[in-house]
């Protein structure tokens, strides 16, 4: 079934600009296996290629850090080139809920966050100088990304409402108000 705005493929993007720490092991289990476990067919979940293995993973610590380089750029775009957020919107959702998150404010405000900063800005000069836009100092407090303003919130309240209508089912995502009231939340911090 195709979906508007929804390839029906999955695009794994391994890649240099990310960093890679900070780290966690999760376990990486079979759907199948798990359903054939809960139906008491244990013989048949454990089999070799139903098997669960752990997996070292970057932390959504990062990924919260990197998807506000990635908006802040994308938004400087936006001014500078008039060229629209279109799919990149979709990290603003991302960006509400793991800026709610305790391990991610944590995170801000300890000596990790920095360091995850100068990485991530210091791989990303390294590799895409010619299209890497980082906010002033590094730091997020006025970036147009996080808080923008009169017509540039508009335009991007309208992008992320479009975007936001094919992703999601029905109205099962924050208002980008809210979007913007959470990031209210952790200026001082970012």
């Amino acid at each position: 079934m195709e979906l508007p705005g929804i390839r029906s493929a999955v695009r794994l993007e391994p890649g240099i600009q990310s960093g890679d720490f900070p780290t966690e092991v999760v376990p990486n289990t079979s759907l199948v296996a798990q359903y054939l476990a809960e139906q008491g067919s244990r013989e048949f979940a454990e089999a070799e290629d139903l098997a669960g293995f752990d997996m070292s993973l970057l932390h959504y610590r990062r990924t919260f850090v990197e998807k506000m380089f990635a908006l802040h750029g994308k938004v400087v775009r936006l001014q500078e080139e008039g060229h629209p957020l279109g799919r990149d919107a979709r990290h603003y959702p991302d960006l509400y809920a793991l800026a709610g998150q305790h391990e991610v404010r944590a995170m801000l405000a300890s000596p990790e966050y920095e360091e995850i900063r100068r990485d991530y800005d210091r791989k990303s000069r390294e590799f895409f100088a010619g299209s890497y836009r980082p906010p002033a100092e590094v730091s997020f407090t006025d970036s147009p990304a996080l808080f923008p303003d009169g017509s540039l919130r508009d335009r991007m309240a309208a992008e992320f409402e479009e975007q936001c209508e094919l992703l999601f089912a029905g109205d099962d995502y924050p208002a980008f108000d809210d979007v913007l009231a959470r990031f209210q939340e952790i200026r001082e911090l970012v």
